[in-house]
């Protein structure tokens, strides 16, 4: 059950599927709940490579730096970023059909690493989309947007620092886009069953595509 993932925000308030809890934002006036994994990148990513997987690394650390125009780093410690579950904690209802958006035909040639050279090409990643490494942190970001999607529900506004992979179908993965997060998201809000009661009375979701080359 879904459930069986989810820990407290705080006392008395609203849940989250978490692995752990970052800064509460009752505790923080100076940005939004911001969702990050250190896995979001990984060092044997080819440093070559047309996709810079180091750029959510870099990003996390900016938001760790003090900027000239701000009194302070708009995150002060790694530890007040919020994290999504664990990979093995997922619940794979979030991700595959009847309840999910993927094709679990998909998912599981995915995850197996067993996707064609025709299917590797489209999503760009070419070979190296066989690594358990981009497996893993293909599998956390999702998780990060389905957790950015339950703070902002709760707060108001919450950023995932990877995500916004909206090139994937149900079938078949784009355009660097392996899984749609933000499908399982829109999905997850709508759905008070598979979310366990956690985001209620969602009946629409706006998906703004503000890609650099729009």
């Amino acid at each position: 059950p879904t459930n069986a993932f989810i820990s407290t925000l705080d006392k008395n308030e609203s849940l989250a599927a978490a692995s752990h809890l970052g800064l509460s934002p009752k505790q923080n006036r100076f940005c939004q709940p911001i969702v990050y994994h250190p896995d979001y990148s990984f060092k044997t990513w080819p440093s070559q490579h047309t996709f810079p997987m180091s750029k959510f690394y870099y990003l996390s650390k900016y938001l760790l730096e003090k900027q000239d125009n701000l009194p302070r780093p708009l995150v002060r410690s790694e530890v007040d970023f919020f994290q999504p579950l664990n990979t093995n904690e997922i619940p794979r209802s979030w991700l595959a059909q009847p309840s999910g958006p993927i094709s679990p035909l998909f998912l599981d040639r995915f995850l197996s690493a067993s996707l064609d050279r025709k299917e590797e090409l489209r999503i760009g990643f070419r070979e190296f989309s066989k690594m358990h490494e981009l497996r893993e942190r293909t599998l956390l970001e999702v998780a990060g947007t389905v957790l950015a999607a339950q703070l902002a529900w709760r707060y108001g506004m919450a950023t995932n620092a990877a995500g916004g992979t909206h090139h994937a179908h149900a079938d078949m993965g784009a355009g660097y886009t392996i899984i749609n997060d933000l499908a399982v998201a829109a999905n997850f809000l709508l759905d008070e069953d598979l979310n366990g009661g956690t985001v209620k009375g969602v009946e629409k979701v706006l998906v703004i595509d503000c890609d650099v080359h729009q």
